[in-house]
């Protein structure tokens, strides 16, 4: 399993958390194993340049004032598209420096995050399975079923 699938699988076992004690217990381990790895991942790996920070909160105050509505999580500025898209652009011109820094580091963490994760997930046999167990869990416990 890759790095950048890790939290998906996470939140999939959300699904499975009730189930048997042996697969439960398999399942509440992995929880915690890949809350921190998870955790990990976006953060301690991915390496932002100094002045990073600055430029996020700047660049959410722009997306908050000019957004009149989000969408499925993404922000929709109607008739303010012209204005937030000039703002914006002025903005990255003021921190083109931090951004041109910022381009190499994500390049790094798009290769890790594409590499095969480390983690030891602890595994369960496929008789473990209640049969009660509906299609959703059977797919969230795929990673971690022994063939």
């Amino acid at each position: 399993m890759k790095n950048k699938e890790l939290k998906q699988f996470r939140a999939g076992l959300e699904s499975c958390k009730s189930m048997s004690s042996k697969v439960g217990y398999a399942v509440g381990k992995n929880m915690r194993l890949l809350e921190k790895e998870v955790e990990y991942l976006y953060t301690d790996a991915r390496r932002r340049p100094e002045g990073w920070k600055e430029y996020e909160e700047k660049e959410i105050t722009l997306i908050r004032t000019y957004a009149v509505s989000f969408q499925n999580g993404q922000p929709f500025f109607g008739d303010n598209t012209p204005t937030f898209n000039t703002e914006l652009q002025k903005l990255q011109t003021e921190y083109k420096k931090i951004l041109e820094a910022d381009r190499p580091m994500q390049l790094e963490w798009e290769k890790f995050m594409d590499e095969e994760s480390s983690v030891e997930l602890v595994k369960i046999k496929q008789s473990d399975i209640p049969e009660n167990a509906t299609a959703e869990q059977i797919y969230a416990l795929d990673p971690i079923i022994e063939n």
